[in-house]
């Protein structure tokens, strides 16, 4: 690539320049001459939003699968910061009946919670299959009792919509609730 060549971006351009300034000059006979442009791969940078932090763990993901990388730094002291959430008031007779109901087998999967409890019980979560944000209810016909992996495939998988409604047709007491409650 040549000083003249319209292909080049800024970054290129910026390196012929610096690269003429030290002398390196093109070929005498203004044949091509190749040349790597290493732009510096900058880590990202920690941060208490949780949106922002998955964006910003995909890039990194992405970046460390394609080129080999040494193991992070990370963080000697880690900063805090003050927040204000909001959280919906839970009835907990409706938990307890639903792991009762559950009989420490997850509603979805059906096999047995993964651990116990310190007290004894087994471990399962109760999640709300039109989520309490959404206008769902915090009842019996709208929470299943599910083992922590269940959970976050309920929550997270890109098939999640399709879980939902295989688990309210699998369990007789659960609901398709509209989205406004």
């Amino acid at each position: 690539m040549e000083a003249g060549d319209q292909g080049y971006d800024a970054v290129d351009r910026g390196f012929l320049n610096y690269c003429n300034r030290k002398g390196i000059r093109p070929s005498q006979h203004h044949r091509q001459r190749r040349y790597w442009v290493l732009r510096p791969v900058l880590p990202e940078k920690p941060t208490a939003d949780p949106k922002e932090l998955s964006d910003r763990v995909q890039r990194a993901l992405q970046r460390i699968r394609t080129k080999k990388s040494t193991p992070p730094k990370g963080q000697g002291r880690v900063s805090k910061i003050s927040t204000s959430s909001e959280r919906y008031v839970r009835d907990p007779e409706v938990i307890a009946w639903v792991l009762a109901e559950a009989a420490g087998v997850c509603e979805n999967c059906g096999n047995p919670a993964p651990f116990k409890r310190p007290n004894g019980e087994p471990f399962l979560e109760v999640h709300h299959l039109r989520p309490l944000g959404e206008g769902g209810r915090d009842t019996t016909e709208n929470a299943a009792a599910c083992c922590p992996n269940c959970h976050r495939r309920l929550h997270y998988d890109e098939v999640k919509d399709g879980l939902r409604l295989a688990l309210i047709a699998s369990v007789k007491r659960l609901k398709d609730f509209p989205t406004d409650g």
